[in-house]
């Protein structure tokens, strides 16, 4: 989504397909989507199905049901074997650049463990005046976008300085003690998103942000 779109919430549309790839019919599925608080319940629209089914709201989880549904299985019938499910959805207004809406679906055939989907990621873009480099002071960041680690990186002036990480929403994720001039950060805690990190030294504090993807 756009900045705009993030901060006016905007309409989506989610497409959840299955496949019975056993060794029998499935006479019974079942798919549990739980929707991110970033989704507005309230403007859910169910749009089709490619079989019979019914939908239900429980325990902070859409659930479809096709039962019955006989689904061969893809040996005995691979066209025949395949289904799915599609539904609208507004995302929340208000949502920052960086911010991201994960989803992901469970996938019941008959009574067996599910099948879990592949994770669907929603994310706001960032513009391009987002900075990963404080120029006064010559501190940078890198990678960017980030994933597991984060180097940052000085010209020497604020080794034993104290560092604080912040998510966008001026939470604190980390904090610790700068102790060279290329310090790695460990973003293991961190989802998707926009970040920026204050460092305080004796005589200035300088502060870079960064994207974790």
């Amino acid at each position: 989504m756009t900045e705009q779109q993030g901060a006016a919430g905007e309409q989506v549309e989610y497409l959840i397909r299955f496949q019975n790839t056993g060794t029998a019919a499935a006479d019974r599925v079942l798919i549990t989507d739980t929707l991110s608080a970033d989704l507005d319940l309230a403007t859910f629209e169910f749009i089709a199905a490619s079989h019979a089914s019914s939908w239900f709201y429980r325990e902070g989880a859409l659930h479809f049901l096709f039962d019955p549904i006989f689904l061969p299985d893809s040996t005995s019938d691979e066209p025949g074997s395949h289904g799915w499910i599609s539904f609208r959805i507004n995302t929340r207004s208000g949502l920052l650049p960086g911010a991201s809406i994960p989803n992901q679906a469970n996938i019941y055939f008959d009574f067996n463990e599910p099948v879990i989907t592949a994770p669907c990621l929603l994310a706001v873009e960032v513009p391009q005046h987002m900075t990963s480099q404080d120029a006064a002071f010559g501190m940078s960041v890198h990678p960017v976008p980030a994933s597991d680690i984060l180097f940052l990186r000085h010209g020497g002036e604020f080794n034993g300085a104290h560092y604080t990480l912040l998510d966008v929403g001026g939470r604190i994720v980390s904090s610790g003690t700068l102790m060279s001039n290329e310090t790695p950060l460990d973003l293991v805690r961190c989802t998707p998103g926009i970040y920026q990190i204050r460092v305080i030294g004796q005589e200035r504090t300088a502060l870079v942000r960064f994207v974790v993807e």
